[in-house]
């Protein structure tokens, strides 16, 4: 599961049924060199670094904030940075489970497979988040979200 970084603006509710309203959705495509999208698990860390906070509704994340705050969690980012990354640092692991065989030989099977992170990804993903809350704003996002 993962994560894509979007704008809403809240100047222009766009009704989707009668008597309900949500905010425009300011949106990139897949292409742009700004789009950003992070897999759950490393959302939770990003976010943590940016100091983001957002819900977790069964295992997806959701949250939303003015593009102000934004610019003001890559600031916080970067100042606390090295203070910060150290204890966000996830090494490379894998669960494995044992397999019995037909024959009775026990083969151990990798179950999940994490990637690690390192201090060199956190400053991509916080370089990231920034060019893309600065073009959302720019296409007239008010606030940048996350789902």
């Amino acid at each position: 599961m993962s994560i894509t970084v979007f704008g809403l603006d809240e100047t222009q509710p766009v009704e989707y049924r009668p008597g309900f309203t949500y905010p425009k959705s300011v949106n990139l495509p897949f292409e742009h060199p700004a789009w950003t999208k992070w897999a759950n698990g490393n959302a939770h860390l990003v976010l943590e670094l940016l100091g983001l906070k957002g819900e977790d509704v069964e295992g997806e994340l959701y949250g939303q904030v003015t593009v102000a705050e934004a610019r003001r969690a890559v600031i916080r980012a970067r100042a606390t940075f090295a203070r910060v990354v150290p204890g966000l640092v996830r090494e490379e692991c894998q669960e494995r489970v044992a397999v019995k065989r037909e024959d009775g030989t026990v083969e151990l099977r990798t179950k999940v497979w994490v990637g690690g992170v390192d201090a060199g990804y956190f400053k991509r993903q916080v370089d990231q988040f920034e060019a893309c809350v600065s073009v959302l704003a720019v296409k007239g996002a008010t606030h940048i979200a996350w789902g």
